[in-house]
């Protein structure tokens, strides 16, 4: 497998020569892989450029890519793949800090990893074997932990245990689905976003634990406005996943049907002589009709339902199906209260479950019965 170890660098004259060294005696452990490394410079003023040269007289595989501009990481990282996987011909890259706080020494769990299966491998702080430096300070380790743990379950996947880290492993076939999609995302939340949209297309996701540290030289380009962007960025994705999902979207319709319902309930009541019943009844034929014209325009608008035969046959299905859920919420509640008595707090609990495995009726029988192929 040939594989391009890629290192963006900003002033890194100090770093960038001992690491390409570390590396190259990393390298010759596995002779089974064409190792190659890429350090993608933002014309550093300090010499960095200069110092790559010289190890690349010294190294056939050790390359340089100047960026016309620095335009941030994940700029950096993106023109790097450019530059690996159609120019050099990588089948996979590795993504690396140029400053020693990423192991060199791991370098064949990642290779390992990926030939394994993975598509996308990522070198874990938090998981069993990883750590963050000990010398941080109490502040700094919160912030990191935390912060870690809000992603985890605010992007619910908390078998994914480090979405910051930078040290990773890439296939090809992954890069090529993501690359036009990553081009807003040139900062830190290159790394946030390129994992979230790796999961979504399907990738196997490898972990490996890293011990990450400080860097020996220079200091960090990562500042505060790191943390802020990282935060927007994971409840934007969120709240747009969330706005996509079509069981959300489901419940946020059955909601305003349980408005109109209601609305009609209370309407009828107070301006007619009707009982309580019929006005239950048209409540809720009207929340049936609103319920499924709102799913048919939003829901499932990629399978909408066109012309008059066919909207009024699914229209029938959808009094069944919705008839269906009013079972299953009654059978809850009755067979429940049986079982478990009818104390305050159970008959509650009792009532929510029931609602909760109707909106799952519903979805499953909407999915396939009523805009399945359509």
């Amino acid at each position: 497998m040939k594989v391009v170890l890629i290192s963006p660098t900003y002033n890194e004259r100090e770093n960038v020569g001992p690491v390409i060294e570390a590396l190259e005696e990393v390298f010759k452990k596995t002779p089974q892989h064409e190792l190659h490394i890429l350090i993608v410079d933002g014309n550093s003023p300090d010499g960095t450029a200069d110092v790559v040269r010289e190890k690349g007289q010294k190294y056939p595989n050790v390359h340089l890519f100047l960026e016309k501009k620095k335009a941030g990481l994940g700029a950096a990282y993106l023109a790097g793949m450019d530059e690996a996987f159609h120019r050099m011909g990588a089948d996979a890259i590795l993504e690396f800090d140029c400053d020693f706080s990423h192991d060199p020494q791991k370098v064949p769990e990642f290779l390992a990893a990926l030939s394994a299966g993975a598509d996308i491998v990522i070198g874990a702080r938090y998981m069993k074997g990883g750590s963050i430096p000990a010398d941080w300070g109490w502040y700094r380790k919160i912030l990191s932990v935390c912060g870690n743990t809000f992603i985890r379950l605010a992007m619910l996947r908390w078998d994914v245990t480090d979405w910051t880290t930078g040290y990773r492993g890439l296939k090809k076939w992954l890069y090529e689905v993501l690359k036009d999609e990553m081009t807003e995302f040139r900062g830190y939340t290159f790394q946030i976003s390129s994992l979230h949209k790796s999961i979504q297309h399907g990738a196997k996701v490898g972990q490996v634990p890293i011990n990450f540290v400080e860097r020996k030289f220079g200091k960090s380009k990562m500042g505060p406005e790191y943390i802020k962007n990282a935060l927007i960025f994971v409840v934007r994705t969120r709240l747009i996943d969330l706005w996509q999902w079509q069981f959300f979207r489901m419940c946020l319709v059955g909601t305003v049907g349980l408005v109109v319902q209601t609305t009609i309930f209370e309407t009828l009541l107070r301006l007619t002589t009707i009982s309580p019943a019929n006005a239950t009844a048209l409540g809720a034929e009207a929340a049936i009709l609103s319920n499924f014209t709102l799913n048919n325009w939003w829901t499932f608008s990629g399978q909408k339902l066109v012309g008059a035969k066919l909207l009024v046959s699914k229209f029938i299905q959808f009094n069944v199906v919705s008839l269906g859920s009013l079972v299953i919420q009654w059978a809850t509640l009755h067979f429940g209260i049986l079982a478990l008595g009818s104390a305050f707090w159970t008959v509650r609990g009792l009532y929510f479950l029931g609602v909760l495995l109707g909106l799952i009726w519903n979805f499953t029988l909407y999915k396939k019965v009523i805009w399945k192929n359509v």
